[in-house]
């Protein structure tokens, strides 16, 4: 009887500490996640700007040589 109560503790005693891995291993993921998601937001922001003032030259480029072969 003695070697069945050990033997449920030990179970017990692993579920937990299986719970608790899997705890640690949730809020890092939750973690990692949350800054890979800041991450790209900046460099989405950083890129999104760039591509702003790209269009823009381009566009300006692209009147000026409209107008210099009077296409418009």
């Amino acid at each position: 009887m003695g070697a069945a109560v050990e033997f449920v503790a030990l179970v017990e005693f692993v579920a937990l500490v299986g719970a608790a891995v899997a705890f640690v291993a949730l809020v890092t993921l939750v973690v990692f996640v949350v800054f890979v998601a800041f991450v790209a937001c900046f460099f989405w922001q950083d890129a999104s700007v760039k591509l702003d003032a790209t269009t823009t030259a381009n566009a300006a480029t692209l009147k000026l040589l409209l107008n210099k072969f009077d296409i418009v």
